[in-house]
């Protein structure tokens, strides 16, 4: 199922790219958000989508509010404690 959400997300991105259109990700991620309930309208019921679309979600919100290059390790560190706050409620539920 989580496969589905992924290559929705990757085609979305794709055409955006292939279209040669300049859009932000958060638009990418809810036209991403669009096709997979198009395709699954019972998709909003599993826990695979939640969690996936709220982990894109605050790995594109990380990235937004970097205003300087990151070394490789604090980057992959800042990223990983985002995705723990962000997802930790969802997953306490």
């Amino acid at each position: 199922m989580r496969l589905r959400y992924c290559l929705a997300g990757i085609g979305v991105a794709a055409l955006s790219l292939y279209l040669d259109r300049a859009t932000s990700p958060s638009r990418v991620l809810a036209l991403a958000l669009a096709v997979v309930l198009l395709l699954d309208p019972w998709a909003v019921l599993s826990p695979g989508f939640w969690l996936s679309f709220g982990a894109v979600g605050a790995i594109l919100f990380v990235f937004a509010l970097r205003n300087r290059p990151q070394g490789a390790l604090r980057g992959a560190l800042t990223t990983q404690v985002a995705v723990t706050i962000a997802l930790w409620p969802l997953l306490a539920a």
